[in-house]
C-alpha cells in the first residue's frame, strides 16, 4: 500500500498487434527503511473485450520473477581467536565477520566486499603497502540465514593502540543492494598497545633462582 493506504495498482490498456509479444508496466513507489528485508510480488489481471467476463491472470505469490527483494543486513565482526572484539596483537590476525541477512533472493549469486578502516578516523587500514580488501560471495539458500565472510593475513602488530572496523557492501549483478558502513563497537576489532614484564619483588630482577615461596611483581 501506499502512504495513504491504498493498494498500489496499475492500469494500462493496448491494442495487440501480433499473437506474442510483451509491454512493460511501470509503478512510482516511494521506499524507504520499513521495506528492508521485506518482498513484494507482482500480481497481473488480463481483461480482453473479445471475451467479456473472462480474466486471465498471474498471481502466484512464490513466484520468484516477480517478486522484489529488499535486502537488509546485520553484522558483527570478531577476532576468530578471542571471538570477542578485542584481540591480541599479531602478525598474522584473522577477523570473522558474520552477516545475517532477510530479504534476499535465494539460489543466486551476490557478491561481498569488506574493507577494513580505522574506528576514529574512518581512514581505510593499509597493509602491505595498499587498502585491506576482502572480496567475497556467496549463494543464499533461502531469503534469510547468515554467512560468515574471513578477513586473514591481517598484520596487527602494525595496528598496536588502534582500533579497526569491518565495512561490508553486498552487490548482486554488480549493483548495491546492502551495505553496513557505519563507525559501530559491534563492527570493531581493538589492538591493545601494551607489554608486560615480571620482575622478583625482593631483588627487583627477572632471572632469579627457584624457592619454594616466591613473589613477583607483573608491570
Amino acid at each position: 500500500q501506499n502512504e495513504n493506504g491504498q493498494d498500489i495498482t496499475i492500469t494500462k490498456t493496448f491494442v495487440a498487434t501480433k499473437d506474442r509479444d510483451e509491454i512493460d508496466m511501470t509503478a512510482a513507489i516511494s521506499v524507504d527503511h520499513s521495506f528492508f528485508g521485506q518482498n513484494l510480488v507482482c500480481f497481473e489481471y488480463l481483461t480482453d473485450e473479445a471475451y467479456p467476463g473472462e480474466e486471465f491472470n498471474h498471481a502466484d505469490i512464490s513466484f520468484s520473477s516477480q517478486t522484489l527483494y529488499f535486502a537488509k543486513i546485520r553484522t558483527e565482526a570478531k577476532d576468530d581467536v578471542t571471538m570477542e572484539h578485542i584481540a591480541k596483537p599479531a602478525v598474522d590476525s584473522t577477523i570473522i565477520d558474520t552477516i545475517d541477512y532477510e530479504g534476499f533472493a535465494p539460489n543466486l549469486r551476490y557478491d561481498v566486499v569488506a574493507k577494513l578502516v580505522d574506528f576514529n578516523t574512518g581512514e581505510p587500514i593499509i597493509q602491505d603497502g595498499k587498502e585491506y580488501v576482502v572480496k567475497d560471495s556467496f549463494i543464499p539458500a533461502s531469503e534469510d540465514g547468515s554467512v560468515d565472510i574471513t578477513l586473514e593475513h591481517i598484520n596487527s602488530e602494525a595496528l598496536k593502540g588502534k582500533t579497526v572496523t569491518v565495512l561490508e557492501y553486498i552487490y548482486y549483478n554488480d549493483k548495491l543492494v546492502a551495505k553496513h558502513d557505519e563507525l559501530v563497537e559491534t563492527q570493531s576489532i581493538h589492538y591493545p598497545n601494551g607489554s608486560t614484564t615480571a620482575k622478583d619483588m625482593v631483588t627487583g630482577a627477572n632471572d632469579f633462582m627457584p624457592s619454594e615461596k616466591q613473589t613477583f611483581i607483573d608491570t
